[in-house]
């Protein structure tokens, strides 16, 4: 068998090089899917939770709710009939047929863990109806008759906003 010196290195140099750019290039596909997986799946669920939200909230605040106060991020308690739009984190109603004096239920926006709570009749703790929420604005219009709800939400860097309208016709 022939020797050839030196050639051997150099095939072992442009084998090694090689490879380790092929090694390179499955790696940055890898981790690249994998951003943009988390990146979908992020956004795929905050748009389930917006419209989850969105139906608890329908649902709680349905015609014959008589929406009280809310409660602004500074603490500041609207109890008007008309307000322009305002980041809230607390909204309490009751139906419109209840006395308020057997107590309020309560639409609560949890800002440490973004959560979003319903307490029932001033109860201590409420249920968890929804997460990834930031903010709640809310709006009434036309002697509370419009009530225009804004949520947004984010989880990994993907945010969602869902407006909607809820007109409410207060029949006694």
């Amino acid at each position: 068998m022939k020797v050839k010196k030196g050639y051997l290195m150099l095939e072992v140099c442009i084998s090694m090089g090689t490879m380790l750019i092929i090694i390179s290039i499955i790696y940055w596909i890898f981790f690249s899917s994998l951003s943009i997986y988390k990146r979908i799946n992020s956004s795929v669920e905050i748009q389930q939770q917006g419209i989850e939200i969105q139906g608890h909230v329908e649902k709680e605040l349905c015609d014959g709710i008589e929406i009280i106060s809310i409660k602004t991020r500074e603490n500041n308690i609207i109890n008007s009939r008309d307000f322009d739009i305002t980041d809230v984190i607390s909204i309490k109603y009751k139906p419109i047929n209840r006395d308020a004096g057997l107590g309020l239920d309560e639409l609560y926006l949890n800002t440490r863990s973004n959560k979003i709570f319903i307490k029932r009749r001033n109860a201590a703790s409420g249920y968890e109806i929804g997460d990834y929420l930031d903010n709640i604005y809310i709006s009434k219009k036309k002697d509370g008759k419009i009530v225009n709800i804004e949520l947004k939400l984010s989880k990994n860097t993907q945010k969602y906003f869902n407006k909607f309208t809820m007109y409410q016709n207060q029949k006694m």
